[in-house]
C-alpha cells in the first residue's frame, strides 16, 4: 500500500556506530521567504523529531540496531533494509504507516514534510543524515529546511531497553528498590470474563494472607488431572496444542519462543515444531525450559511438567540462562540473537533478562508458582522464594510486579492459560485477575472480587 509522505512517520534503521549514512529521500519544495518568516521557522524546525512508542522504545531501537549491525556493513545492506525507509521519487513510500519498525516521527505541527531540503553527501541527494555512538547511545541526526542556510543537528540519548518510563516511575534515590505497594496499578478495563465460570468463587471477599492462603488451596484442589501427566508428555502438548504457537507475531503456527521471538522484524531462527536438538548453537534445536528451575524444586513431581511455567524454548539460550532468575541486568555479559541478556543486576546478583515483549509473560509465571507451589518442596537456598509470607525475596517481587504492569495481560497470556487448562486443568490466577496483586501485596489492599474467567481482549 503507497502512503502519501506528508501523512507518514520517518523510518530509521541504525547501521553502525560513528559511520554517516543516507535515510531519507523525497521530493520537497517550498515558496520563497523573507527573513522574518526565515527566523520563525528556524526556532520551528529545531529537534523536529520524536519518538515513537516512548515506553519501549530503548528495546525497539536496540532490536533493529543488532539487525543490522551484526550483517556487513556495505552497500547491499541498504537495499536489503529498505524496507525500513523504501521512498520512490514521486514522494510516496511503500509501508503501512502503523510498520512497527518507524523508530521516528516529524512532530505533528511541523506537517507538511516537504519543507525539508537535500543534503549533498558522496555525490548522492539525502534528506537526513546521522551519525550514532554505541558506547553513550547517543544519535545524531542533521537535516537542512529549505531557505535556511544552516544544518539542523538534533541529538536523541537512546534510552537502555530496560530504561522505560515505568522503570523510570519506580525507581527510588540511590537506585533502591521501590515498595510494591508504589508499584501496583489497576489492570485495564477491556478484558472479557466468562461469568459462568466458577472457578474462583470460593475467593470471593478475601484479602491479603487470607486470599493467599485460599489460592494455595484452590490450586491444590484442581492438580489433580496434573497428577495424571507426565513430563515426558509436555512435547507432545507443545506440538497438538497451540499454546504455543504463533499466532501473534509471523502468524504462521511456527513455535512460539520467548528466547527467539523478535517482535519488531524477522526471527533470528525458527522452529516448525518442536523438536530435539543440540545446543552448540542457537536455531540447532529445542527443548524445556523451566522458567522457575527445576533444581529450585527438587524435579518433584508434578511441578516438574506444569505447562503453565515450563515451556518450549531454543537449548542454546536456555543452557546460557542456566538456573538464574529472571530479572533487569545493569552489566551484561552474553547477548543472544533476540537480545535477551545474562550478566548482574543492581544487587549485583546474576539474572536473565528477557526483551520487554515477555517480560510480563514470565513474571506472571514466577507468581503462577508462587501461589500455586511456593510451601511446597521449595529448596529456599537455591531459589529466590522463601518461607515466609509473602514467600518471595522482596526484590524479584517488585521486578515481577513491575513486569506485570510493564507488559500487561495480553492476547497470547490469555489463550495459552485456557488452553493448559483444557490440556492440565488449572489455571494462572494473575493471568485472570492481571490486578490480582491489588489484593494480595502491599497497602490498601481491595477485596477479590469473582468475575470469573478470562476469556478475551479487546
Amino acid at each position: 500500500m503507497k502512503i502519501n509522505l506528508k501523512r507518514s512517520f520517518f523510518a530509521l534503521g541504525i547501521a553502525c556506530s560513528s559511520i554517516l549514512l543516507p535515510i531519507i529521500t523525497f521530493a520537497c519544495t517550498i515558496k520563497d521567504t523573507n527573513n522574518q518568516k526565515d527566523a520563525l521557522i528556524y526556532n520551528k524546525w529545531e529537534n523536529a523529531f520524536e519518538l515513537i512508542n516512548e515506553d519501549n522504545f530503548g528495546s525497539h531501537f536496540d532490536l533493529i540496531y543488532n539487525n543490522i549491525s551484526s550483517k556487513n556493513k556495505n552497500s547491499k545492506l541498504l537495499q536489503k533494509y529498505q524496507d525500513f525507509f523504501s521512498f520512490k521519487g514521486s514522494g510516496e513510500l511503500n509501508k503501512d504507516s502503523q510498520n512497527k519498525n518507524y523508530l521516528f516521527k516529524l512532530k505533528d505541527d511541523l506537517k507538511p514534510i516537504d519543507e525539508i531540503e537535500f543534503i549533498e553527501q558522496k555525490n548522492k541527494k539525502i534528506y537526513l543524515k546521522y551519525e550514532y555512538n554505541e558506547n553513550t547511545r547517543t544519535l545524531i541526526i542533521k537535516y537542512r529546511v529549505k531557505n535556511i542556510n544552516k544544518e539542523f543537528q538534533q541529538k536523541l540519548t537512546i534510552p537502555k531497553n530496560n530504561d522505560n518510563i515505568i522503570n523510570k516511575q519506580n525507581k527510588l534515590k540511590n537506585n533502591k528498590q521501590s515498595d510494591v505497594s508504589k508499584i501496583i496499578k489497576k489492570a485495564p478495563i477491556n478484558y472479557q470474563y466468562d461469568s459462568s465460570n466458577n472457578y474462583y468463587a470460593e475467593l470471593e471477599g478475601k484479602k491479603g494472607q487470607k486470599l493467599f492462603e485460599a489460592i494455595i488451596n484452590l490450586q491444590t484442589k484442581n492438580n489433580k488431572k496434573l497428577k495424571t501427566l507426565s513430563y515426558n508428555k509436555l512435547p507432545e502438548f507443545y506440538n497438538k496444542y497451540d499454546a504455543f504457537k504463533d499466532k501473534y507475531y509471523e502468524k504462521d503456527g511456527t513455535l512460539l519462543d520467548i528466547y527467539s521471538e523478535n517482535p519488531y522484524g524477522k526471527d533470528p531462527y525458527e522452529y516448525k515444531t518442536y523438536i530435539k536438538g543440540s545446543g552448540t548453537n542457537e536455531g540447532d534445536g529445542t527443548n524445556r525450559e523451566h522458567i522457575i528451575p527445576q533444581s529450585w524444586f527438587n524435579k518433584a513431581e508434578p511441578i516438574r511438567h506444569d505447562a503453565h511455567f515450563v515451556w518450549p524454548t531454543d537449548i542454546k539460550v536456555n543452557n546460557i540462562r542456566s538456573n538464574w532468575p529472571h530479572g533487569n541486568v545493569v552489566n551484561p555479559t552474553n547477548t543472544t540473537k533476540n537480545l535477551s541478556k545474562l550478566g548482574k543486576d543492581q544487587n549485583n546478583q546474576v539474572v536473565f533478562e528477557p526483551i520487554d515483549e515477555f517480560k510480563g509473560d514470565i513474571a506472571r509465571a514466577y507468581l503462577y508458582f508462587l501461589i500455586t507451589y511456593a510451601k511446597d518442596k521449595i529448596n529456599y537456598k537455591n531459589s529466590i522464594y522463601t518461607n515466609a509470607f509473602p514467600y518471595i525475596k522482596k526484590e524479584f517481587l517488585n521486578t515481577y510486579l513491575n513486569w506485570n504492569i510493564q507488559d500487561k495481560v495480553d492476547a497470547w497470556d490469555i489463550h495459552r492459560n485456557n488452553v493448559i487448562f483444557q490440556y492440565q486443568g488449572n489455571r494462572n490466577p494473575f493471568i485472570d485477575y492481571p490486578n490480582l496483586s491489588n489484593s494480595l501485596f502491599g497497602e490498601n489492599l481491595v477485596p477479590f472480587h469473582n468475575l470469573g474467567v478470562l476469556k478475551d481482549i479487546t
